[in-house]
């Protein structure tokens, strides 16, 4: 678990056994979602996935969807 994005001693490979996707890891890093160095890897714009931003959006929409569905139902 991270609060910062950043997570010590993984390797693209240890990525790739993490996910059970061979390349997983270098793909992270071709899109830009991550880099990897020597300290470990940097999950790339973090707080905007997992802030406290991300997560009201998140409720927002569920709230939204739970609405719809009651609707749609009566």
């Amino acid at each position: 678990m991270t609060d910062t994005g950043e997570i010590d001693f993984v390797t693209p490979e240890e990525a790739d056994e993490h996910a059970r996707l061979p390349g997983f890891g270098k793909a992270l890093d071709a899109v830009n979602w991550a880099i990897f160095n020597e300290r470990g890897i940097q999950i790339l714009n973090w707080d905007r996935h997992n802030g406290t931003s991300a997560k009201k959006r998140y409720a927002e929409t569920e709230r939204k969807r739970r609405q719809r569905a009651g609707n749609e139902e009566e």
